[in-house]
């Protein structure tokens, strides 16, 4: 079949970053920027180069009647409509469910929001602080009732991933049975997810996880430990280094270099794995780049970027590295312009 057309209404993270991977699964994606966007331009919280790498850029308002039209054209010809608009906001902009499928009714749905659709919250506005609150991450971090935000979007890119695997099982189930689905993600419901292990209890249960900024692990022999030019994780669960208090471990460990630690660790049949930086190790590592999982292109106006992508594991639709993005609203006029061809 042909490539799938998505197009993208999404502001900031989550749901730009949803599309994103889409678009390097091979989906062509068209993302529509708001003209005036105040505080929500997607340069300035998030990474336009990261989210929105592969993708048409365009301005186009949608409370504005030509501008309207265009949208309701893409509309008609999309595979799928992707926003994170509230309920309440989509009334106002005359995109809800059933103004939608008047105008196509095959369109596949997807709605990423910071709650979930249809609960009490759901017109609820807000960014990855909100969720990681709603879910007790921010007072896990910090060990307090005042918490603090994690220094990580985790609960955006949950939200991503989950998005992005909706809209794909949604794409399947239209081609295979012609079954036409709405997605959901939302930040609070990935933190929730990822949040599982410390949310079930049972007689005898003992809240005694670890949290907090000084919390480096579970006890003395599952841990992270700081070495002279690093740090390890170390899970000793024949507790073997028992003869050592563990300030003794800490001062030892701290002597010595990461890889020799490791080696004499291992040696003594001790489980352990150097911790690396993602953004200075990881995506630096010759492995990951030969993998295509890491690579530098060249964007307009900012100059080299490196960018994450999907490795190239499948045989019949290969993920493609996606092009660098144009500046905001390039290709504005292109696409107001394009005759679409539907079917």
């Amino acid at each position: 079949c042909a490539l799938p057309i998505l197009l993208d209404l999404c502001q900031v993270f989550a749901g730009p970053y949803a599309a994103r991977l889409l678009s390097d699964l091979g989906a062509d994606v068209i993302k529509v920027n708001n003209p005036n966007p105040g505080d929500e331009m997607d340069a300035k919280v998030a990474s336009h180069q990261n989210t929105n790498s592969g993708k048409a850029t365009t301005y186009f308002n949608l409370k504005d009647e030509e501008d309207r039209k265009v949208v309701e054209e893409l509309i008609r010809g999309a595979d799928v409509l992707h926003c994170n608009f509230t309920p309440k906001a989509r009334e106002s902009l005359h995109l809800t469910d059933e103004e939608i499928r008047k105008i196509n009714p095959n369109i596949i749905l997807s709605f990423l929001n910071v709650h979930t659709g249809g609960g009490s919250m759901s017109n609820y506005r807000g960014h990855e602080e909100l969720a990681e609150a709603a879910v007790g991450m921010e007072t896990r971090f910090e060990n307090n009732l005042i918490g603090m935000s994690m220094p990580y979007v985790i609960c955006d890119s949950c939200t991503g991933v989950a998005g992005a695997f909706g809209v794909l099982l949604a794409l399947y189930m239209r081609e295979k049975y012609g079954i036409v689905s709405e997605v959901q993600a939302s930040l609070s419901r990935s933190g929730t997810l990822m949040q599982l292990p410390y949310m079930v209890t049972y007689e005898g249960k003992v809240w005694d996880e670890p949290s907090g900024q000084d919390a480096k692990g579970y006890s003395r022999f599952d841990r992270i430990f700081t070495t002279k030019d690093g740090w390890i994780y170390m899970v000793d669960k024949d507790q073997i280094t028992a003869d050592k208090s563990e300030v003794q471990l800490e001062e030892e460990f701290a002597q010595k270099p990461t890889t020799e630690l490791l080696k004499e660790l291992r040696e003594a049949g001790i489980d352990c794995i150097e911790c690396r930086t993602f953004h200075y190790d990881v995506v630096e590592d010759p492995y990951v780049k030969k993998a295509g999982l890491s690579f530098e292109s060249e964007h307009k106006g900012v100059g080299i970027v490196r960018k994450i992508s999907i490795g190239n594991h499948l045989s019949d639709t290969p993920a493609r590295l996606p092009f660098p993005c144009n500046p905001e609203g390039t290709d504005t006029e292109d696409i107001r312009k394009y005759k679409w061809d539907y079917p």
